[in-house]
Formats: C-alpha cells, structure tokens, sequence
C-alpha cells in the first residue's frame, strides 16, 4: 500500500545513506551505462577524481537517495 503523504522514512534503514556510502557502493559497481549515457568508469571517475567536487556529487546522489525514500 501506499504511505500517507506525511510518511518519513524509517530512520535506521535511510539516514545512514551518505556521500561515503554512495562512494563506496559506486566502486563495487561494473556495468553498461543506463539513461544518463554515463557508465559506471565514468560514475567511478566523477565521484572520485575531482577532491571537493566529487565529494559534492556523492553527497547530492545521497540527498536525492534518501529525498526518494520518503
């Protein structure tokens, strides 16, 4: 069934969904790329080569993650 628009997500399954993690699952990661015409070495690349940048990346990729979980 649906949740209720006012539903949160749980907090123990969601609010552990960080840029570390994000990192960390996209470096175990191999495949063809998917809608965005990127495949995983060039996820790989954007979300380790770029110091801050690459940090930001990871850390938006896990706001949208847990804003989808809601």
């Amino acid at each position: 069934s649906t949740p209720p628009p006012d539903h949160e997500p749980h907090f123990i399954e969601f609010h552990c969904i960080d840029g570390v993690l994000v990192r960390s699952m996209l470096m175990k990661m191999d495949g063809a790329a998917g809608p965005s015409g990127m495949d995983v070495s060039h996820w790989k690349k954007a979300c380790s080569s770029f110091s801050k940048d690459s940090e930001d990346l990871c850390d938006a990729i896990a706001m949208v993650t847990r804003k989808l979980c809601s």
